[in-house]
């Protein structure tokens, strides 16, 4: 559903379906960006899956839809990818980690329009864990690159130590540099950490070079509320933007039983 507006947010247009009729197909994690041409192209980008209450969904992608005029039409959807998301456990016990899951994330580069998405996805991994993963589209959306890994954690021996989770993009302007957000149990069992991933340039390929700073944690994920049925839940999001110059991050730490969470901000420097 899509509702506008032309005055700052005092009034709203009456919420209207941009999505092609069809029963069997659902939306989840919209976002919208503005592209940099002439007609300001609106591209929404949200995880798209096929199915219904008695035939559960097994068709997952992450999409786009892409609007021209201002969004009184729109085109799509166009398939970023297949979504192979297995979801998070704590490391110490199998319990669940509710974490972002298959929603993703987009970010735009204001002078050139390409766009980047990021997702959890396990397909790198021969499904034994999810990583977070990015695709870049250099032709507003229509067509995108084959995704690559973008989180640094090191590979261990104990599975559940190399899951990443609950990831974010944003282009930073001054420098040209792409930064991704993510958590992950590097340090073994529960231990919490908060990391930021950054690329200079040729990010959606495979042999971009990445580096790594550590901003938040570690904390134990056992100290976030439990979200019953769903597992450990430190939220769906984070935020990343920039100050200009530095990347600018918000996101949720485990804190104590009386006080399960914070929602803090960092720097990589």
């Amino acid at each position: 559903m899509l509702s506008m507006t032309n005055d700052g947010g005092i009034t709203w247009s009456t919420p209207r379906s941009i999505m092609p009729t069809n029963a069997n197909l659902f939306t989840i994690g919209n976002q919208i960006v503005v592209l940099p041409d002439p007609s300001h192209t609106l591209v929404d980008v949200f995880q798209l899956s096929q199915g219904s209450g008695i035939q559960p969904s097994n068709q997952n992608w992450e999409a786009v839809l892409i609007s021209k005029d201002g969004g009184a039409s729109w085109a799509g959807p166009y398939k970023i990818s297949k979504l192979d998301v297995i979801g998070v456990t704590n490391p110490d016990d199998g319990t669940r980690v509710r974490a972002g899951g298959g929603i993703p994330d987009i970010s735009v580069d204001p002078g050139t329009g390409n766009l980047f998405v990021v997702w959890m996805d396990a397909r790198f991994s021969a499904f034994q864990y999810d990583q977070i993963v990015l695709s870049e589209s250099t032709d507003g959306g229509t067509n995108w690159s084959t995704p690559i890994v973008v989180n640094q954690t090191p590979r261990s021996t104990t599975v559940g130590d190399n899951q990443a989770f609950t990831s974010v993009v944003h282009f930073r302007p001054s420098n040209g540099t792409l930064g991704v957000t993510y958590y992950d149990f590097r340090s073994g069992g529960s231990s919490t950490k908060f990391f930021i991933a950054e690329c200079a340039s040729s990010c959606s390929s495979s042999t971009a070079t990445w580096t790594e700073t550590q901003i938040g944690g570690p904390f134990g994920i056992e100290n976030a509320p439990f979200s019953t049925g769903r597992g450990w839940f430190l939220g769906d999001y984070t935020g990343l933007t920039d100050t200009g110059s530095d990347f600018l991050s918000v996101f949720g730490v485990g804190v104590s039983t009386g006080n399960p969470t914070d929602i803090v901000s960092a720097t990589p420097s």
